[in-house]
């Protein structure tokens, strides 16, 4: 009884796991607009840490036929504070969207809606000191970022 409790745990975890889409920083990727990560799936969550020089650039793109919206949600951890930044078509023109900053260890949120078929928007996360000073060693962020297509 109790083998059959411990494969079904694992049976779900490996499944969770294995259907979203989640990654973690390397150092030296993901480093520039050009290499941003691609963010396929609908519920995108990522976790990391990044020097105050470092940034994460992530790629999301509209591969439906219908208008989408894609929002980021950024969590910096407590003593540290790192920022977000939305570029992305309107118009044919870029726009560039700053989240608020909401400051250490709060949520910053950042995002549009109205992408068209085949329009891009770029998520930079940027790290920083925070108030606190030094460098936040072995403190990171999470981000999610959400695809909502309309109906």
């Amino acid at each position: 009884m109790k083998i059959r409790k411990v494969l079904s745990v694992l049976f779900a975890a490996t499944l969770t796991l294995t259907l979203s889409q989640s990654a973690f920083a390397i150092s030296g990727q993901n480093d520039t607009r050009e290499t941003a990560l691609n963010v396929q799936s609908s519920n995108f969550n990522f976790g990391s840490y990044l020097d105050k020089n470092d940034v994460d650039w992530f790629k999301v793109v509209n591969t439906s036929s219908k208008e989408m919206g894609a929002i980021a949600t950024l969590k910096s951890q407590q003593y540290i504070n790192y920022d977000i930044v939305a570029y992305y078509p309107d118009k044919g023109e870029e726009e560039v969207l700053e989240a608020q900053d909401n400051g250490q260890g709060k949520k910053d949120v950042c995002g549009t809606s109205g992408l068209l078929p085949g329009d891009e928007i770029y998520f930079k996360v940027v790290g920083h000191d925070g108030a606190w000073g030094g460098n936040g060693s072995g403190l990171g962020y999470t981000l999610n970022i959400k695809r909502d297509f309309d109906r």
